[in-house]
């Protein structure tokens, strides 16, 4: 029996760089596949092809305060997760990239409460290997991580560098580019050890898990 269509949202930068690419990819694919794909940034990615049945655009203005001295772009873009998980009743955010992306659900999923999103966060490697060397960066960072329901990384030396960094540990899942696309909807199988310890914790709300072939 077939699960359920899920309710996703994707945050990834617009870019023609490699995250933007493999999110637009897996979106686009998850639409296919029937499920309900919500992007949010702040400009319309490049390899999103819109219209598209089951693929939804929120475009993130920052926010041109005078009382900041720059214009600020992860609280924006926090609010309007928030906004879209309540009204539509997201099941799943999946953000690529630790800052701002995951920081960003982190903080809707606070302001959603009992009802929010479970969060996956995928690592592509200057989130951590630079900006987690930064002071500045690293403690929200660590944070960022320890409080998403699942952690994947697009190569296994990212996994490892990833787990020996932070003072809390984690596991992180590693997926290839190429297998992450070929992506399922299904029930949580125990006996399935390669899916079964991200599928555990995004299960518990659900009863059912978006998970990846590894």
């Amino acid at each position: 029996m077939e699960s359920a269509p899920l309710k996703i949202g994707i945050a990834c930068f617009p870019l023609i760089g490699g995250s933007g690419i493999l999110a637009t990819a897996l979106g686009s694919e998850l639409a296919r596949r029937g499920h309900e794909v919500y992007f949010f940034s702040y400009a319309l990615p490049v390899r999103l092809d819109l219209p598209q049945e089951g693929l939804h655009f929120h475009r993130i203005v920052f926010a041109d305060n005078t009382l900041f001295p720059c214009p600020d772009y992860t609280l924006p873009l926090a609010v309007k997760m928030a906004e879209v998980a309540r009204s539509q009743r997201l099941d799943l955010f999946h953000v690529h990239y630790a800052v701002p992306h995951a920081l960003a659900a982190c903080l809707a999923s606070q302001i959603v409460g009992t009802s929010a999103p479970r969060i996956v966060t995928t690592l592509h490697g200057s989130d951590t290997t630079l900006l987690g060397q930064d002071p500045d960066y690293r403690t929200a960072i660590e944070h960022a991580l320890v409080h998403s329901d699942a952690v994947t990384a697009v190569s296994e030396s990212l996994r490892k560098q990833t787990q020996g960094e932070p003072a809390k540990k984690f596991d992180v899942i590693s997926a290839s580019t190429t297998n992450f696309l070929c992506c399922t909807c299904r029930i949580c199988d125990p006996l399935n050890a390669s899916t079964y310890c991200c599928a555990r914790l995004l299960c518990r709300r659900t009863g059912r898990a978006f998970v990846c072939s590894f």
